[in-house]
């Protein structure tokens, strides 16, 4: 745009790019090809995007709660690594299949599936499952 203004004023304006390797991200606008002398036509058949707006009445407040259920789960793990009872639990010489898949889980982006005891109470599952297995 500034350049745009400083070209309608009489000042040349030229590029110079020196590299072996340019990514243009500029998306539909296509600036760099542009400024570079460079476009040529798409040979890419023409998209289109549909933009929608949803109200989903879901306040600020029940959505924190959700969000720390998460949050909390996931820490409690990170901290039961550090403390060694998630070692105790998943690195068990005869671990339990389905308490492993459960830890898993959260593990892998589940920490909001509150149907999953182990997001529902984290700490006191944990703690549980690695004292039995210690012992």
């Amino acid at each position: 745009m500034l350049a745009d203004c400083a070209e309608q004023q009489g000042v040349t304006i030229s590029y110079e790019i020196e590299a072996d390797f340019i990514l243009d991200a500029s998306g539909f606008g296509r600036v760099l090809p542009r400024l570079l002398g460079l476009e040529v036509p798409s040979t890419l058949p023409p998209r289109r995007a549909i933009f929608t707006h949803i109200e989903d009445h879901i306040t600020a407040a029940h959505y924190a709660d959700t969000l720390m259920t998460g949050v909390n789960a996931f820490r409690c793990y990170v901290e039961g690594w550090y403390t060694g009872e998630f070692q105790d639990v998943v690195l068990h010489d005869n671990p339990n299949p389905k308490i492993k898949q459960m830890i898993c889980s959260i593990l892998a982006g589940y920490a909001w599936d509150e149907t999953n005891p182990f997001v529902a109470e984290p700490a006191r599952r944990l703690k549980a499952v690695a004292a039995i297995c210690k012992s």
